[in-house]
C-alpha cells in the first residue's frame, strides 16, 4: 500500500462505509453537529458492552486492575468482576460535522482494485466497572475511564469513582445501568454527555436514596473526615506566599444559645494550571507543576475544579504527556474525573493533544456528566469547543452538593449564550447546595457574570464577602495582577450551608509563578 493511495478527506457520516466514495466537500456552518460530537474535534462513535475477550478490551482490562492494585492495595481482592460497558473510537473532525477518513485500496483475488473509506481514529476511550466483594453483602464498586494514543500505546486514566453498596442494592443498580439511559427530563436542546457518552441523567431509587444518605463516609482506605495533619496543612504559612489574599466572615454557624453544632467545613477551590505552558520559550514545566503541587497539599482542598487539563503527545518529558498522572500522583486521596473539551488539530501532526476540565474529590463522586457549550465556528475568538462539567458529590450527613465546573470563551458572544445553557442545565438538577465554578474570561462587571447573579438565586462568592476588595486572580506571568475571572458563586437549597471564607491564593509572578492564574478557594460550614 503506497502513501499516494491514502488521502484525508471529509465523509458524510451515513455513506462513509460504502465503497467508491470520493472527496466530500461539507458546509461550514456557523455551530457544529452537537448532536455527533463527544467533545471538540471528536466524533462520536460509541460501543455499549463490547466483546470481554476481544484483544483490545484484555489488554485495557488488565491496565485497569493493575491501577486499583497499586493506588488501592488494601482494598484490592480477587473476589471481582470486570465488565467493559463502552468502547469509544476517537474518530478525528476537522470540521466538528463530519469525521475525517483514509481512502486506502484493497486488491481482490481477480486483480481488482477497490477503494475503502476508513474514519480516522486518534485512539481510543474505555469506560469500565469493577466490583470487589468485600464479603456476602458488602461490594465496593469502581468506575474506570482509561484512554489509549494511537502514537505511542500507551494508557492514560481519565477518571475514577467508586462507593460502597449492599448486594441487593448493586442488583438492582446493574440492571439499570444496563437498560441504557434516555435522557428524559433534560431539555431537548441541551447536549448532555455522560463518561459513557450518550445521555444520562441522575436518578436514585427510594431505596438508594435511603442507602447513600445514611452510608459510611467512604474513599478507598483514607478517611474522609478532616485528618489533623490536613487542618494543619491549612493553618502552615511558611510555604505559602505572604501576599495570599484572605477574608472570614462568620455567617450563623452557631445556635442561638452559643453552643457549638455539629458542623462539617467543606473547601472548595478552582485552579487554572496553565496546561504545558512555560513563561519562557523553553522554559522548565517541572518546576512549575512542583509549584502547583505544594500549593495544593499546603491548601488541602475537599474538592477541586481544574482547567486547562491537557494531554499533549510532544511535551511533558520524563513526567509523561498527560497531566492527569501528574495531578492523581500528588493526590493519592481524591476521587476524580476528567473531560477533554477539545481535541486540538495540530494533533494530526504533532500527536494527540486535547485540553479540557477535571474535578477531584476527596468525598465519593456518585454521578458525572457534561454540557457541550455553544461555539461560533465563524469567529476567530472562539476557535475551542468548550464545556460545562458537572459532578454530583456526597458529603455524609448532609447529603448531594452540585459542581459545575467550566471554562468559557474569549468571545463575550459565546460567554453570553453558554450561561443562559449553563443556568438551564442546572436546573435539571437538586441539591442542598449548588456550586458554580471556573475560569470565566470575564470579568465582573461583565454582561455574561452579570447574568449569573441576576434573579438566579446563585451568589458570587468573594463579591458577596468582600465588595470592596478587587480580589484579582490574572495575569500571574506579568508585573501586576489586573483582572478578577476566576470565580466560585454558589447556591444554597437549605438553611444549613452557610459561607465562611473566600481565598485567593498567593503566588509570586513570571518565571517564578505556578500557573498564570491564582487559585481560589471558598469554605463552606454544612450543618448536619
Amino acid at each position: 500500500m503506497s502513501d499516494g493511495h491514502k488521502r484525508f478527506h471529509k465523509l458524510s457520516f451515513f455513506i462513509f462505509l460504502v465503497s467508491g466514495i470520493t472527496n466530500i466537500e461539507s458546509y461550514i456552518s456557523s455551530e457544529p453537529d452537537y448532536k455527533h460530537m463527544l467533545y471538540g474535534g471528536v466524533w462520536k462513535h460509541v460501543i455499549f458492552n463490547p466483546p470481554e475477550l476481544m484483544p483490545d478490551i484484555v489488554q485495557a482490562s488488565k491496565y485497569v486492575i493493575s491501577f486499583i492494585q497499586k493506588r488501592y492495595p488494601g482494598a484490592f481482592t480477587n473476589n471481582r468482576t470486570v465488565t467493559c460497558l463502552s468502547e469509544i473510537d476517537l474518530w478525528c473532525s476537522d470540521s466538528d460535522e463530519v469525521p475525517l477518513a483514509i481512502t486506502d485500496y484493497v486488491t481482490t483475488k481477480n486483480g481488482h482494485e477497490y477503494p475503502i473509506s476508513i474514519p480516522l481514529s486518534l485512539g481510543k476511550t474505555y469506560n469500565f466497572q469493577l466490583t470487589f466483594n468485600q464479603n456476602e453483602t458488602i461490594i465496593i464498586i469502581h468506575h474506570i475511564t482509561i484512554t489509549k494514543t494511537l502514537e505511542m500505546g500507551q494508557f492514560y486514566v481519565y477518571a475514577h469513582t467508586f462507593h460502597r453498596t449492599f448486594g441487593a442494592l448493586h442488583e438492582k443498580h446493574l440492571s439499570r445501568c444496563t437498560s441504557g439511559c434516555t435522557g428524559e427530563g433534560f431539555p431537548k436542546e441541551l447536549i448532555i454527555l455522560s463518561n459513557l457518552a450518550t445521555n444520562k441523567q441522575l436518578e436514585l431509587t427510594p431505596e438508594e436514596k435511603c442507602y447513600i444518605a445514611e452510608a459510611e463516609h467512604f474513599c478507598s482506605l483514607h478517611s474522609l473526615q478532616e485528618t489533623h495533619s490536613s487542618a494543619q496543612n491549612r493553618k502552615m504559612e511558611t510555604d505559602v506566599p505572604r501576599n495570599t489574599l484572605e477574608h472570614s466572615h462568620s455567617d450563623s454557624i452557631q445556635e442561638q444559645t452559643g453552643q457549638q453544632i455539629d458542623r462539617t467545613e467543606l473547601h472548595i477551590m478552582t485552579y487554572n494550571m496553565w496546561n504545558f505552558n512555560t513563561y519562557q520559550q523553553n522554559g522548565d514545566y517541572y518546576q512549575r507543576i512542583d509549584r502547583i503541587s505544594k500549593l495544593l497539599k499546603v491548601s488541602s482542598p475537599d474538592i477541586v475544579a481544574f482547567q486547562e487539563v491537557r494531554l499533549e503527545t510532544p511535551l511533558g518529558g520524563k513526567l509523561g504527556p498527560c497531566q492527569m498522572d501528574h495531578l492523581i500522583s500528588v493526590m493519592p486521596q481524591y476521587q476524580f474525573v476528567y473531560q477533554p473539551a477539545q481535541m486540538q488539530m495540530n494533533s494530526l501532526e504533532q500527536g494527540r493533544t486535547e485540553e479540557g476540565l477535571a474535578i477531584f474529590s476527596k468525598y465519593p463522586i456518585i454521578h458525572h456528566d457534561y454540557l457541550l457549550l455553544f461555539r461560533n465556528q465563524s469567529n476567530s475568538a472562539d476557535l475551542n469547543q468548550r464545556i460545562c462539567q458537572h459532578a454530583v458529590i456526597l458529603i455524609p450527613s448532609f447529603g448531594k452538593v452540585h459542581v459545575f465546573n467550566t471554562h468559557l470563551s474569549l468571545s463575550h458572544e459565546a460567554r453570553e449564550v453558554a450561561v443562559k445553557q449553563i443556568l438551564q442545565y442546572m436546573s435539571c438538577y437538586d441539591g442542598r447546595l449548588v456550586v458554580f465554578l471556573g475560569d470565566l474570561n470575564a470579568e465582573p462587571k461583565e454582561t455574561a457574570v452579570r447574568m449569573l447573579s441576576d434573579n438566579t438565586g446563585l451568589l458570587d462568592t468573594w463579591e458577596h464577602l468582600y465588595p470592596s476588595s478587587d480580589g484579582f486572580t490574572f495575569s500571574c506571568i506579568e508585573d501586576k495582577l489586573s483582572k478578577r475571572i476566576d470565580y466560585i458563586f454558589m447556591k444554597k437549597i437549605t438553611d444549613k450551608v452557610s459561607l465562611l471564607k473566600v481565598k485567593v491564593f498567593g503566588d509570586k509572578i513570571r518565571s517564578e509563578a505556578a500557573s498564570d492564574h491564582r487559585a481560589v478557594m471558598a469554605t463552606f460550614v454544612l450543618k448536619n
